[in-house]
This record gives structure tokens, sequence and C-alpha cells, in this order.
């Protein structure tokens, strides 16, 4: 499926529903899946060793995000596991490759415990993920093992986060390490709930403020699924 279409169907509070797809073997991508429109799509692992990887010879994303509808609707991708089962995004290292996930012009992207992004080199700016105006909710599941130009994920807006999230051993330029890419004055994590004690955040900032200004690069923010601010204990912790 290269581009799956929008369920117009919505919830109680008016919002989108999302259309699930449940996938219980590996797959092999010859298309960009694009969620664009409006559409608004959870790709469920429900098995172990659920792989996604390229066919020889394409090189672009495996996943795009970007865009609404006409009514204001984001696009949205959530890549989710079920209990026992794990969802891998596999790279590669052949010239010319794409970011994994792209996601721009308002597109929003989510993963969760039990995802992995891994193994894939590209010159993008991020080799897992490149996010260029969309949103980020990285709320468990882990990203290794990438590189890209800035490093496994480049973000030029803020990034929600929360859960046992781990960006670890990704690089950028020169082989650098480098995990977590905040690009813009405004750009932070945004915890959404409580981070797990395993979890693995390390990141980079490409602004810093001038000696003597606060730097911040965490905010409180507002709990998935609900308009609740995260408390201060979960913040804390």
């Amino acid at each position: 499926v290269a581009y799956v279409k929008s369920n117009p169907e919505k919830d109680e509070n008016d919002n989108l529903k999302a259309t699930v797809i449940n996938v219980s073997k590996p797959q092999t991508i010859d298309k960009t899946i694009e969620i664009k429109e409006g559409c608004k799509v959870c790709i469920n692992a429900t098995s172990p060793d659920v792989i996604f990887t390229r066919v020889d010879g394409f090189i672009g994303s495996v996943f795009s995000v970007s865009g609404k509808n006409s009514e204001g609707d984001q696009s949205e991708l959530q890549l989710k596991a079920a209990d026992g089962a794990t969802f891998t995004v596999k790279g590669a290292e052949t010239d010319g490759l794409s970011t994994l996930v792209s996601v721009s012009d308002n597109g929003i992207f989510g993963m969760f415990t039990g995802v992995t992004l891994s193994g894939n080199k590209t010159s993008d700016n991020g080799g897992a993920i490149t996010n260029n105006g969309g949103s980020l909710l990285l709320a468990g599941g882990t990203i290794t093992g990438n590189t890209g130009s800035k490093g496994g994920v480049y973000s030029n807006a803020s990034v929600g986060v929360q859960g046992d999230i781990r960006i670890t051993d990704n690089k950028g330029e020169k082989d650098a390490t480098a995990n977590l890419y905040l690009d813009g004055s405004d750009s932070t994590m945004v915890v959404m709930g409580t981070v797990a004690d395993s979890a693995k955040l390390n990141f980079s900032l490409a602004t810093v403020p001038e000696t003597g200004k606060p730097l911040t690069v965490a905010k409180v923010g507002t709990k998935e699924g609900n308009n609740d601010l995260v408390t201060a204990e979960e913040f804390k912790t």
C-alpha cells in the first residue's frame, strides 16, 4: 500500500479515529507509505519479529507523514507493537538512501514500546527520523544504529517524550555520536508523561543561548489523549 486513505469517522470528542492495520509477518517495502490529507493510521505489530525492510533498489523513505485535510485534521502515523510482539523498521547503508520516517507540513508521528528504528545510513538530517515542520511523540521503543547528517533523529520543532524511549548509538557528521538533534531556538523536549528510569535521551542543540541567558531543554506538556498537564512529580521523575 503506497497511500492509506483517510477514515472520516470521528470519536465523541470530534477527533478523527485511527485506521488500525494489524501486521503479523515481515514486509518488504517498494514504495513510500504515505500518510496525508488528514489520514490517521496506526500500524500495529501483532507477532514477534515483524520487520519492514526496503526491497533492493528502493531508496526512498519507508514512511512519509504530512499535511492535513480541509477540516484541519492533521495527518498522523503511529507505530505500535502488541504485548509480546516486536516491530522493527530496518534500514541499510546503500548510497542515496532517505531517512526511514519523513515528517513535514504539520504531520504527526508517534512510536511506542516494542518498536525499533535501526540500521539506516543517509545524508538526510536524521538517519531514522527527519522532522521538518511536523510533530513527534517518542513514547517508547528504540532508535539505534542510524546515521544522518545531524544524527539519528532530527527535528526543527519540539519533541514529545515519555515512557521507555531509548535513542542511543546513532551517528552524525564524521561518525560522531549524535542521537536527538533539536534544531531551533524554541526546540525542546516536551515531557508528556513519566519517562522511565531505563530511558536514554541523549540530545544535541543547534542553538545555544548567549552566556547568562537560561537554557531550556525540557518543558511540561499535556498528557497524550487529554489536556491534563503532566504533574510536577511526573516531570521531576
